[in-house]
């Protein structure tokens, strides 16, 4: 671990003197904004208007490519969480696991970045960022991960909303084409 780490860690871990307002938001933020932002998401999935659900699937996907690579990420690399090394204070009063990158932050990066790639108003793309933003700081709050583990989720989490956005884009062009080919009548010699 390198010291900007570290420091960087200690100077963003709340700690018990903090105010109990901040570590109420940092708490909903990282235990309830997920939960509630997956079912914002499922919600219109299945009720909104088709153009509606279609402009989610490269958030969708995205989503799930970041899930996926941090799944694999902690799995092949050993990062301990900072609490583990005794290092400031674990809110969330959890044990275990790798914390390169954050799962939280990677996934919640990932609909960030693909819901901005997405043409919609420019106050719901600021409330998805704002919302991601807000999950990717309490996981540091919390005590839950250092500043490299959610640094990596950003890059996570971007390249997996390019990804989902470019091969979404490309189907749905290559789709575009096929469906609006003529067509020609066979020949009648």
């Amino acid at each position: 671990m390198h010291l900007w780490d570290r420091t960087l860690f200690l100077w963003l871990n709340l700690d018990p003197g903090d105010p109990a307002a901040i570590v109420m938001l940092a708490t909903i933020a990282s235990e309830w904004l997920p939960n509630i932002v997956l079912g914002a998401l499922a919600l219109v999935l299945l009720l909104g208007p088709p153009r509606v659900r279609r402009s989610l699937a490269p958030v969708v996907g995205a989503m799930a490519l970041a899930w996926l690579g941090a799944d694999m990420l902690k799995d092949a690399i050993v990062a301990p969480r900072p609490y583990l090394q005794g290092l400031g204070t674990d809110w969330l009063g959890r044990t275990g696991g790798s914390g390169f990158p954050s799962s939280h932050a990677s996934i919640a990066l990932a609909f960030a970045v693909a819901a901005w790639l997405n043409p919609w108003p420019l106050s719901v793309r600021l409330a998805c960022m704002g919302a991601a933003l807000l999950i990717a700081w309490s996981r540091l709050a919390l005590g839950a991960h250092f500043p490299s583990d959610v640094a990596g989720a950003a890059v996570l989490g971007s390249l997996s909303a390019l990804v989902a956005h470019t091969t979404l884009s490309r189907l749905a062009r290559a789709h575009q084409r096929k469906v609006s080919a003529p067509v020609t009548p066979p020949d009648q010699s």
